[in-house]
């Protein structure tokens, strides 16, 4: 285990609704990165988030508690609810827990609401990065009238294997640290549900344009049994508002093999529906296309005009979330440079109310020889950053990962060892992955994010 990751609770306290007015909209800080990590100020103590939607309550930000051998570590939520006569507490719960130590560490979730009797569950967090989910409910009696009152929330944690039983934790020796990310309380009448994970919403990529092989080429993949509606867009201009200098400046844009073409958004027929997504391109010259697509594979090749070359941008919104599809992964080739001219992919996980979702990101180069492509990335560095630009995790040689049996066991271990991947399980937000060649090396190489269920 190289470094400690982030660890993200999602809870659903049910059978009992949230009354108007219990939090307010936006969402406390409990110490934003980069932070101090106050171990003591959160041990047993109780925290009161906001609400993020009319029915959670979130506390966010980043801090560490460590259990001890001598010590339980601690956070607790509060809020109100309104119980009503004859329902009983049930709770869901996820969260993500990277342990760097080789001992177990038992976690312990314990909650009360109103005159219904105490819920809670206990666990064991394994070594390595694991997510877990479940449901509970309370053990007692239901709701014996209508009433308004608190619930508390807490989830604990303890150096040691699992106890038998809540009390008779066995203690090893050591400490565990936690990085407390995000910790979800979500309010509602029905039995409650583990939170569905975060999915794709848009992925994208940036890369110095070039011509012939090395133009810049986007595969992604729709899966589920319906279609799904999605805006593809090819920048270039506007990118010099955000200080890149050397921008495409005139993007053609090439949907599956040339089925569909666009030079200039306003000019493809689709002017009026490109804008009433919000999100039409800020420069004329810049392409973009609305298609429904089927299940399964599809790639989008941005070129400059008249083979001209320059920095651009692919990206790919998804604009009918609520369908039985969505954007399973993207797979980004072009020739990989140096400073601002490597390969940068993009891609953002929501809604912001669901819970973290697994993705394994990839860097591929020599294999790519295999394939007839010439002069392959020798040897590709992978990292993984935050909205904020903060290293969530690096690679380099997917095999000496601190997560390469899990990638292995999903079926996404890279064909040459020299090549890249991580596996992380973010929360909902914006990341990006920037792969470069070692010691300045460049080549054409390959951009992956898989999302797993």
């Amino acid at each position: 285990m190289n470094k400690l990751r982030t660890l993200t609770f999602l809870a659903v306290v049910a059978a009992f609704s949230m009354a108007a007015g219990d939090a307010s909209a936006g969402e406390q800080i409990i110490n934003s990165r980069p932070a101090y990590n106050p171990l003591t100020a959160f041990s047993n103590s109780t925290v009161q988030g906001q609400s993020v939607r009319p029915d959670t309550v979130r506390i966010s930000g980043n801090t560490t508690v460590t259990p001890t051998p001598s010590s339980t570590a601690s956070i607790t939520c509060t809020g109100s609810f309104t119980g009503f006569a004859g329902e009983r507490a049930t709770a869901a719960y996820s969260f993500v827990v990277d342990s760097n130590v080789s001992f177990p560490v038992q976690y312990i979730l314990e909650g009360a609401a109103g005159d219904g009797a105490g819920l809670g569950t206990a666990g064991t967090i394994l070594p390595g990065l694991h997510q877990y989910r479940g449901t509970f409910e309370a053990s007692g009696q239901t709701f014996s009238r209508t009433t308004r009152s608190g619930f508390t929330m807490t989830i604990s944690f303890v150096s040691g294997a699992a106890a038998a039983s809540r009390g008779q934790e066995a203690v090893a020796a050591g400490t565990m640290a936690v990085s407390i990310e995000q910790f979800d309380i979500q309010l509602a009448r029905s039995s409650a549900a583990v939170i569905a994970p975060a999915q794709l919403l848009n992925i994208s990529t940036r890369l110095a344009v070039q011509t012939g092989e090395n133009v810049l080429i986007a595969g992604f993949i729709v899966t589920g049994d319906v279609p799904k509606r999605i805006l593809i867009r090819g920048l270039g201009p506007s990118l010099a508002a955000s200080n890149v200098s050397g921008a495409l400046q005139n993007p053609l844009l090439e949907l599956n093999g040339g089925t569909s073409t666009n030079d200039n958004w306003k000019s493809g027929g689709q002017q009026a529906e490109i804008k009433a997504t919000g999100i039409p391109p800020t420069d004329d010259r810049e392409s973009a296309m609305i298609a429904t697509l089927n299940p399964g594979a599809h790639s989008a090749v941005l070129r400059g005009v008249d083979n001209t070359t320059g920095i651009g941008l692919v990206e790919v919104y998804d604009l009918a979330q609520g369908v039985n599809a969505k954007l399973a992964n993207i797979s980004s080739r072009g020739f990989v440079q140096t400073g601002n001219d490597v390969m940068i992919g993009g891609f953002i996980l929501g809604p912001a109310s669901n819970s973290s979702s697994i993705v394994v990101v990839r860097a591929i180069g020599p294999s790519l020889g295999s394939r007839g492509v010439a002069n392959p990335l020798a040897n590709p560095t992978l990292e993984l950053r935050d909205s904020q630009g903060g290293l969530i995790d690096s690679n380099d040689d997917w095999q000496q990962g601190s997560n390469s049996t899990t990638i292995s066991n999903r079926g996404l271990a890279a064909e040459n060892s020299k090549e890249s991947a991580l596996l992380a399980i973010p929360p909902p937000g914006n990341y990006t992955a920037i792969v470069s060649g070692v010691d300045n090396t460049v080549g054409v190489g390959l951009v992956e994010v898989y999302q797993l269920q």
